[in-house]
């Protein structure tokens, strides 16, 4: 998508946000957002209508639910060691 969010700015916008927010996304993409959220820790809900639905967003979801080291994932294992 040539509008997508990068993880680092989206990492740095949640930090800033209280933990007991929920992250809401209403027009979902390419799930960059609940990727980032699910990354952190945060509670999420992504909404989305288009086709890509299950086609990428489902599919990078389930990697990141399931723990695959993509984006941030490695520099927040550094970060919070310990």
């Amino acid at each position: 998508f040539s509008t997508e969010n990068a993880e680092e700015l989206l990492e740095r916008v949640m930090s800033t946000i209280d933990r007991k927010g929920i992250i809401l996304d209403f027009f979902a993409g390419s799930a960059t957002t609940q990727a980032v959220a699910q990354k952190l820790g945060r509670k999420w809900l992504g909404v989305e209508m288009g086709e890509q639905f299950f086609d990428v967003d489902l599919p990078r979801l389930k990697q990141v639910i399931f723990g695959k080291q993509s984006g941030i994932s490695k520099d927040l294992k550094e970060k919070y060691k310990g």
